[in-house]
């Protein structure tokens, strides 16, 4: 099972996957692209940013699924990619679509509860993040629900926020193995 925490940026996304690692059972992989840009932050500025993001994205997300993984939860993913790729106006590829299919549920991390000061040296100095981080949110919803994706929303701090995402990945977990039970 393969869930994705996604959401606009400073939202608590990395907070809450750092915070179920340890746990039996869950593997975790990190955010890919802030990889990338904390090793050049202009990288963003790429036309094949996102590209280079579902390359390797999909690398690690198979290596963990052929691990045997059962339960991996993503710093986010390839809904990222396609929600960046559609503020900039760049075409979706199909095979980013393809991989939307790979994914079992989703959790996006509300901006409400969650104090946001961009730090200095971020990409664009007095840019308007608090509109970016609207628009990011709308966008994610929007791709979520284009590519049928379902979701919670993660409110409230990050403790409650861990539990939501513990007790819904047990119930959904509970719920794949009822269906493989069945098929046998």
């Amino acid at each position: 099972m393969k869930i994705v925490v996604t959401g606009s940026i400073y939202t608590g996304k990395t907070t809450l996957v750092n915070s179920l690692r340890g746990i039996q059972g869950i593997a975790i992989l990190p955010e890919t692209a802030s990889e990338f840009v904390h090793r050049d932050k202009n990288i963003v500025f790429r036309p094949d940013f996102q590209d280079i993001l579902f390359d390797e994205q999909t690398k690690r997300e198979s290596a963990l699924q052929s691990q045997g993984q059962h339960i991996i939860v993503c710093d986010r993913g390839i809904p990222d990619i396609i929600t960046h790729a559609k503020f900039f106006g760049q075409e979706i590829k199909p095979e980013w679509e393809a991989w939307m299919k790979t994914y079992d549920y989703s959790f996006v991390a509300s901006m409400n509860d969650v104090n946001f000061n961009p730090p200095a040296g971020m990409y664009l100095e007095n840019y308007d993040w608090d509109s970016f981080r609207n628009i990011m949110h709308k966008l994610t919803i929007e791709v979520l629900t284009t590519y049928s994706l379902a979701f919670d929303f993660l409110i409230g701090d990050a403790e409650y926020r861990r539990e939501v995402v513990l007790k819904r990945t047990q119930s959904l977990l509970e719920f794949h193995k009822g269906r493989i039970n069945k098929k046998e």
